[in-house]
């Protein structure tokens, strides 16, 4: 069976199915069952199917993009717990910007380049005995050490490091301060003093 349009073919059985030239326009569902795939690409480069169990995105030529091209908006994964699709797993803001909704597993190594490394756990497990700080002080001009956050009805710092300012030789403890330290301790910030070790 052939239908045609302006002498054009547009419409043809075959001994497997139909074939179709031009755009289909459908106002209703696209039901392909287990046994079947979505084929994309004049070499079947992508297939979209359920085989019974499970669904999959096959990508088996050149890279796969998922892009988001609606200004402003975000990619969103969801899983379900309770109900369908009720867990937001990773959400990827317009700016690149990462958020998992719960525990991640990294198999191999880590790497951060950003400025800012914020970590808000209650437990922190390090396995690695030494663990090195400053490692771009190529001119001794960093203090070395470390400090914590305390308040006896202002908020203060307390730490310990090796001042540069000194020639390298000597360790300051210190407690009292009320400016923050940052590349350096400032020992004539308000409130600093030497603190004790017992």
């Amino acid at each position: 069976v052939q239908i045609f349009y302006n002498d054009v073919q547009k419409f043809a059985t075959t001994s497997t199915g139909i074939s179709v030239t031009g755009n289909v326009v459908t106002t209703g569902n696209v039901a392909i069952p287990d046994a079947g795939q979505l084929k994309l690409g004049t070499n079947d480069d992508m297939l979209i199917f359920h085989d019974g169990s499970d669904g999959y995105i096959r990508n088996v030529n050149g890279q796969l993009n998922i892009q988001q091209s609606a200004v402003t908006q975000s990619i969103v994964f969801k899983t379900s717990d309770a109900n369908s699709g009720d867990t937001t797993a990773l959400t990827i803001s317009r700016n690149a910007d990462a958020s998992f909704g719960r525990d991640v597993t990294i198999a191999g190594d880590l790497t951060v380049n950003g400025t800012t490394t914020t970590i808000n756990t209650q437990t922190l497990a390090v396995e690695d005995p030494l663990i090195e700080m400053a490692k771009d002080n190529a001119a001794n001009s960093l203090d070395i050490g470390f400090y914590g956050k305390y308040n006896d009805g202002t908020a203060r710092y307390t730490g310990l490091f090796m001042d540069a300012s000194s020639g390298t030789e000597v360790y300051r403890l210190f407690k009292g301060t009320t400016a923050q330290p940052t590349t350096t301790v400032d020992l004539g910030g308000t409130g600093y003093v030497a603190a004790s070790l017992i």
